[in-house]
């Protein structure tokens, strides 16, 4: 019983505070893939993931950084899991140093099992691929990246080919096996342009001007991705509360046509990924 007694307090004990890791390390909390606290000392992300890789149930040498990005609060590492240097699709990685101290650090890797094929197709042979399958002419962008894509249990090896052209926006999944065409992801999103009453239909998501300025929350922080660009999530609930639903109005066919969106309440330039269709 003494015994059982001596437990049960250590038990609550360990409930009751921050579970310390190492002499360093200690986490505060802790969610899926995710862990915060005091990390240690700033060390290189590997390092880094490595003092936490048990409390998140990874090994940390599977996973490659390849993004360093220097914010106004700190510097952020990002990568992924890797396997024979190939990326394995959906996995992530990311360690943020803040004031020369880890404060948080990310991973999540696949269950799916397999190993990159021995001799792949070439990029140039997928890219002509997945043009055929989308019938695609006077492409203004293809890009293919080589990925590992958890499909059933089993890790698929895959040049994922991004293609661009006049009425086409879609990224094609190509076997780097043999070649064949596996999957299509259409990206273009459809308005009415035909007629001007129409147009009221069409509505955009946004925040206006910005989450900060309609709540009043100044502590607010949006997550960025690779690039160090806003992504479409956030840890912050109180984030996505602040965006709100306005037509589509006022923008410049021409341009449109051309790509880009452009008007009274938005510029946005480039050659894709908006390929509108109008008529």
């Amino acid at each position: 019983m003494r015994h059982l007694l001596i437990i049960s307090v250590l038990a609550l004990g360990l409930l009751a505070g921050p579970l310390p890791v190492s002499a360093d390390v200690v986490i505060r909390s802790q969610a899926d893939g995710i862990v915060r606290g005091q990390l240690g000392a700033a060390a290189a992300p590997e390092v880094a993931l490595a003092r936490v890789a048990d409390a998140l149930s990874v090994t940390a040498s599977d996973f490659t950084f390849t993004h360093t990005r220097t914010s106004l609060i700190g510097v952020h590492h990002r990568g992924t899991q890797t396997i024979a240097g190939v990326p394995v699709d959906g996995t992530t990685a990311a360690v943020h140093v803040i004031g020369g101290e880890v404060t948080k650090v990310e991973a999540v890797a696949t269950t799916a099992v397999g190993t990159p094929t021995r001799r792949p197709v070439s990029p140039a042979d997928a890219e002509r691929a997945a043009l055929a399958a989308l019938d695609a002419r006077d492409a203004v962008s293809v890009v293919s990246e080589r990925l590992l894509v958890p499909t059933e249990g089993r890790l698929v090896d895959t040049w994922r080919v991004g293609v661009v052209a006049p009425l086409v926006a879609a990224m094609v999944d190509v076997s780097a096996a043999d070649g064949r065409v596996l999957r299509t992801f259409d990206d273009r999103h459809f308005a009415p342009t035909t007629a001007t009453p129409r147009l009221a239909e069409a509505t955009a998501t946004l925040f206006n001007p910005n989450p900060i300025a309609t709540s009043g929350h100044t502590d607010m922080r949006q997550d960025v991705d690779v690039a160090g660009v806003d992504i479409d999530h956030s840890t912050d609930g109180r984030i996505a509360e602040e965006l709100v639903d306005l037509p589509i109005v006022g923008f410049d066919p021409a341009r449109a046509a051309a790509g880009n969106l452009s008007g009274p309440a938005a510029n946005v330039i480039g050659a894709g990924p908006m390929v509108p269709v109008l008529g």
